[in-house]
């Protein structure tokens, strides 16, 4: 049921954006006005145009006629009553006392509806391009039935043709083999749409010898968006004629072109179009008005751009058609497609599709099932595009059944926004050892053992009852929500109290905080929220990379799960398994392990809401934190900015369009980010959000420099959330210490609709990206490689002469009970320097090197040197199953008393070789 109150704000959204879409002076000469007689008698009128002399015309008793006026055209009747006919509307002659008389009827606001923006009509229609397919089951021979379908085809086309310009043209047949076991329509639909992909065409109608019409059973009716890829109907049958077929055909690719059920009991889009007939008379194969008036509005916008789905039509067009959807709903209140298609034209992105992808170049991909993502070595495809293929680069994918929602306390968020949801227990560092039931410890830095509030485990695997945590990036931990925003170094007492600090150092069970009034230790059973000193970014992110994508080729992804899990990993670091049957993703289970993790988190398939894809060297700008922040609003205060949402918390959505990253703000917020040496460019684009309807008066500004900003791109002002500005590149230049985002109330002559004040300006920031040499950055993450070891805390590393490690990460299975990614130095060509000047205590102490080789197939030696000479050579351990070997031991005792340099060698001929480093430590 649409309510009256979603009326009101319909045409409240509608008189702005038509009024914004269309150019000053546009007269209506792509317009189109649908003319119906609804007497017992035949109407003769005549259309009186500014030029030229009038048009007489007759229209019989419940007929239509479709008038395109390209100037002020008149209706008259009986030579003296005129009506001035306004564009884009029905018209109806209804019986009156005397005679015939006209009523027109708009779906616009206002007196004077203004015509949606269109190009003038061509002459010649717009063709779709068709494949026809047939199941295996087909009994006819090829030839046969490839004549029938694509005579059935053009004859539906004829019927459409009849009331647009739009002609559906075969240009190819094909055959699919379908899975005999299959009996729902939903099933042979995704069936149709994995087996048969629409190239060359834009559509593929499927007829199926497998989908029986039974005695009792009713047609399969399954209505689809406009502009659906894929259409499946039955072929002919005992209970289901040719005639049958094409009135169902028909019917179809109204709903293709937009077209909605209607309330005429004669119109081919009434809402069971076979389940009885027309009424004696009435045509079997007619449109009725409303739906005219939505084929033609839609058409005329496929002429003038490329239409592929109901986001590709103007804002104006869409409000149009959300306004007449809107009066169908209401006429018809329990038809839920028709509740669907407001949905749709409020936002497009918004689907009976369970899946939404958008790729590289901008389309958008829907369809019921991801498939094939059941194993790690899968190719998953939706509607029928490879997800993870080079050339395609899938940016998101979203499943639009579930709530993204937000993490809920406790949680554990980290620097670069990810989060656990979970409750902090206990704090470890690298000199504690593992409880008995974890076994033998490889290296592991300082860490928080969490425990989750989500399934983390794969139901077949080892079971976890915990994640350990890296405390390196961990922004904030929240045992109980005190506040919204981060405070760096400040602790929130369950108590009320706060406490700001310097530093901070863990324990077992406590946190001994540096303030200016002294050491202070807290137990974290009397934390309410623990918020970290700031961390730069942009070396946070360098980090992880290290240990994430050590080449810096390696696409990342980021997921966003029911219960709130935000995971940031790469996307080759990946693993899947399935616990039944693999066509069941139900039962598909997905693994990722985060930089901040010292374990595989798995989450189930249906429990992942979105999943976004981008290059290392491609940064999402949410991803980093502002180093300023301010606000300075004239009336409209209280709103934080946002990271991935509104203002208001809301996802991000403008002009008509969902998008999975981005920033809200409110009017008047200034966002400053550092930036690093290596970042070339910067791209967004920006837009009033949804939230604004059509309020909101905003500019725009990027800015960028050191000491002195310089202005990058201003827009103009932006009013109503109608249009996506998008910057482009910007190049940054030699000023690159900072970047600036700021959004300013524009006061200037507003426009009608705009807010007198700034309380609707809410704002997005939507896909800002700084782009980065990817030359230089691969250089940062070889120099920050050995932080990835937690080995080497206090060890300087080198690469012939040079500073840094290359890391390289693999799939560890040799303790089954901790499988998980681990990382490995790479040793080839150069060798790695492990440096370091030690103070040696007593005669006793010892030099313990805990290292391996995962991989054998070249042996790597191991060279100590102290004080500039050899003290010992080793050749590098092979890792047993379940069990690291025995740790390399050098006695220091000769040097007992003294701090003396110690240099490590680690080297490998030829191809080189992967070695884990666990441990390195003095032993006393």
């Amino acid at each position: 049921m649409i309510r009256s109150a979603r009326l009101q704000r319909l045409l409240l959204l509608m008189c702005l954006a038509v009024w914004n879409d269309m150019p000053r002076g546009q007269r209506a000469d792509a317009s189109v006005v649908v003319l119906s007689n609804r007497t017992e008698q035949p109407v003769v009128f005549s259309l009186r145009r500014t030029e030229g002399e009038p048009t007489k015309h007759v229209l019989s008793p419940g007929k239509l006629t479709i008038v395109r006026p390209a100037d002020d055209v008149q209706i008259e009747l009986d030579g003296r009553r005129r009506y001035l006919l306004s564009p884009d509307t029905l018209g109806y002659f209804t019986k009156g006392p005397e005679g015939p008389v006209f009523q027109q009827v708009s779906f616009l606001p206002g007196d004077s509806p203004a015509a949606v923006p269109g190009d003038t009509l061509p002459a010649a229609p717009v063709v779709v391009r068709v494949v026809v397919a047939v199941d295996d089951e087909q009994p006819a021979a090829q030839q046969a039935w490839q004549q029938r379908l694509t005579r059935q085809v053009a004859s539906a086309s004829a019927v459409i043709a009849r009331y647009c310009p739009v002609r559906f043209e075969v240009v190819a047949t094909r055959q699919w083999n379908s899975d005999n076991g299959l009996k729902d329509y939903r099933q042979l639909a995704t069936e149709l749409r994995r087996e048969v992909p629409p190239h060359p065409a834009s559509l593929v109608i499927g007829f199926s010898s497998q989908l029986r019409i039974g005695p009792s059973s009713r047609l399969p009716h399954a209505d689809s968006d406009p502009f659906f890829s894929h259409l499946l109907l039955p072929d002919i049958q005992k209970k289901f004629s040719s005639d049958d077929q094409l009135v169902f055909l028909v019917h179809s690719l109204g709903h293709y072109l937009g077209g909605v059920h209607g309330v005429s009991p004669w119109s081919v889009m009434r809402p069971k179009p076979i389940d009885g007939s027309p009424a004696a008379g009435e045509p079997a194969l007619a449109f009725d008005p409303v739906n005219v008036l939505i084929l033609n509005l839609v058409a005329r916008q496929m002429q003038g751009r490329d239409v592929r789905r109901l986001s590709d039509l103007s804002r104006g067009t869409r409000l149009h058609l959300e306004s007449i959807y809107a009066r169908m709903a209401a006429l018809i209140p329990d038809d839920p497609s028709i509740a669907h298609l407001v949905e749709l034209a409020a936002d497009p992105n918004t689907g009976q599709m369970r899946y939404t992808a958008e790729l590289a170049d901008g389309r958008l991909l829907t369809d019921d099932e991801v498939l094939y993502w059941h194993a790690t070595l899968a190719q998953p495809r939706l509607a029928g595009v490879p997800l993870m293929d080079a050339t395609t680069g899938v940016r998101w994918i979203r499943d639009n059944t579930l709530d993204q929602g937000t993490a809920r306390a406790p949680y554990v968020e980290m620097v670069g926004g990810d989060r656990l949801p979970g409750r902090v227990t206990t704090h470890r560092s690298e000199h504690d050892g593992a409880p008995e039931h974890e076994g033998p410890r490889r290296g592991e830095p300082p860490h928080l053992v969490v425990t989750p509030t989500i399934e983390v485990n794969w139901p077949e695997g080892p079971q976890r009852a915990t994640v350990r945590v890296r405390t390196r990036w961990i922004r904030r931990i929240v045992w109980k929500p005190e506040v919204g925003e981060y405070h760096p170094g400040r602790v929130f007492l369950r108590d009320g109290r706060e406490l700001d600090f310097r530093v901070l150092r863990f324990e077992a069970e406590t946190v001994r905080l540096l303030s200016r009034d002294g050491v202070h230790t807290v137990r974290f059973a009397d934390m309410a929220e623990l918020h970290l000193p700031q961390t730069d970014p942009w070396e946070a992110y360098f980090e992880q990379l290290a240990v994430l994508t050590p080449e810096g080729t390696d696409r990342l992804m980021r997921w966003s799960t029911v219960g709130g899990l935000e995971a940031t990993c790469s996307a080759e670091q990946f693993q899947a398994c399935h616990t039944g049957r693999a066509e069941k993703p139900d039962l598909w289970y997905h693994a990722a392990q985060p930089a901040w993790s010292l374990d595989p988190v798995w989450i189930a398939h249906r429990r992942i809401v979105l999943r976004r894809y981008f290059a290392p060297h491609e940064v999402p700008l949410s991803l980093m934190w502002p180093s300023e922040v301010s606000h300075r609003p004239f009336f409209g205060g209280g709103w934080t900015w946002q990271v991935d949402r509104n203002v208001l918390g809301q996802p991000l959505h403008c002009a008509g369009r969902s998008y999975a990253s981005g920033l809200g703000v409110h009017g008047t917020t200034e966002l400053q980010f550092s930036l690093p040496d290596c970042a070339r460019t910067f791209r967004t684009q920006l837009g009033l959000d949804r939230a604004a309807g059509l309020g909101g008066y905003v500019r725009a500004e990027v800015l960028a420099g050191g000491d002195r900003l310089t202005s990058l791109y201003r827009s103009e002002p932006i009013a109503g959330s109608v249009d996506v500005l998008d910057t482009g590149p910007l190049p940054l230049g030699d000023a690159r210490r900072r970047i600036v985002l700021r959004a300013d109330a524009a006061v200037d002559d507003p426009p009608r609709g705009a807010d007198p004040l700034d309380v609707r300006d809410l704002f997005d920031w939507l896909d800002p990206v700084v782009s980065l040499d990817p030359a230089a950055l691969r250089e940062e993450i070889v120099r920050r490689g050995p932080h990835a070891i937690a080995a080497w805390k206090t060890w300087e590393v080198a690469t012939g002469g040079t500073p840094g490690a290359k890391l390289a990460v693999r799939w560890d299975t040799t303790d089954p009970q901790r499988p998980a990614y681990r990382s490995a130095i790479v040793v080839a060509g150069e060798p790695v320097t492990v440096s370091s000047r030690l103070h040696v205590g007593s005669d006793t102490d010892r030099l313990v090197i805990a290292i391996a080789q995962p991989d054998r197939r070249v042996a790597a030696t191991l060279e100590v040197r102290i004080d500039g000479r050899s003290a010992a050579r080793f050749e590098v351990p092979t890792v047993l199953t379940g069990q690291p070997p025995e740790p390399l031991k050098v006695a220091l005792g000769s040097h007992a008393g003294k701090t003396v340099p110690v240099t490590m060698i680690l080297s490998c001929p030829g191809a080189g070789s992967l070695v884990e480093w666990n441990d390195l430590r003095v032993e006393r």
